[in-house]
């Protein structure tokens, strides 16, 4: 599969190293020179520096033929433009994640339509969720019986 990733920062670093060596084509876009570069030192990506949100470089990057999209930054804003962007140029599927999930609530169908994503991700409430699971099955106590 074609992938592109809005975003070089941990989370987007880890989905483009998983991604690439399962042999799906990656590329990685960020406007930082530093995280580019560990990109190129360490994975086997195309990257390309730049803003995420501008056409040209989303062109660039292969959105137009990519079969999912996943915008990671740090910035809610930049992700939402991203998805938007992204859809209208003609990636199959996008993947939206948001720090602040609130914004969508009440709106969420509106914003879906708008931004053009097919899947929003809180990664607060994927932790959340994680620690809860954890804390239910009793792994963390038998973690700590072992320290």
């Amino acid at each position: 599969m074609e992938i592109v990733v809005i975003g070089a920062g941990e989370v987007g670093y880890h989905i483009a190293d998983i991604l690439s060596r399962e042999d799906h084509r990656v590329s990685v876009v960020d406007p930082d020179p530093a995280k580019i570069a560990r990109m190129i030192e360490t994975l086997d990506v195309e990257v390309f520096e730049g803003d995420g949100t501008r056409a040209e470089i989303l062109t660039q990057a292969g959105t137009s033929r990519a079969d999912i999209l996943v915008a990671v930054t740090q910035s809610d804003h930049v992700n939402m433009l991203a998805s938007a962007q992204a859809k209208a140029l003609g990636a199959t599927r996008v993947i939206l994640r948001l720090k602040d999930i609130s914004r969508l609530e009440g709106y969420r169908y509106f914003y879906k339509q708008t931004l053009g994503f097919d899947v929003v991700l809180s990664t607060d409430d994927l932790a959340a969720e994680e620690i809860i699971g954890t804390v239910r099955q009793h792994r963390a106590l038998e973690v700590e019986s072992f320290a």
